[in-house]
């Protein structure tokens, strides 16, 4: 069974969430957290593959958390626009 685990990095950007942003943020966690536990995805989660081991979700039009796959779980690390991502990515 996977896991979903939060690195700090993470964790500090979401503590500087307010208002509708955090309410989506929150929303788009719980519906990764319900997919991962059943396997089936809901509709708007977004889920894909965008590296190797890389995955996303949206949480809206324009922002997504990024995360990455080991054996264990899934590690989220960034949340932010498309930019964001890629430059997430070209570090990786």
């Amino acid at each position: 069974m996977n896991r979903i685990f939060y690195l700090p990095s993470f964790i500090k950007q979401l503590e500087k969430l307010r208002g509708d942003e955090a309410e989506r943020v929150e929303e788009a966690l719980t519906q990764f957290q319900r997919f991962v536990q059943s396997g089936e995805k809901e509709v708007g989660l977004g889920f894909k593959k965008i590296g190797p081991s890389h995955y996303e979700i949206r949480t809206d039009i324009h922002k997504r958390i990024a995360m990455k796959k080991y054996e264990d779980g899934f590690y989220l690390a960034i949340y932010g626009n498309h930019d964001d991502i890629e430059k997430f990515l070209s570090k990786q």
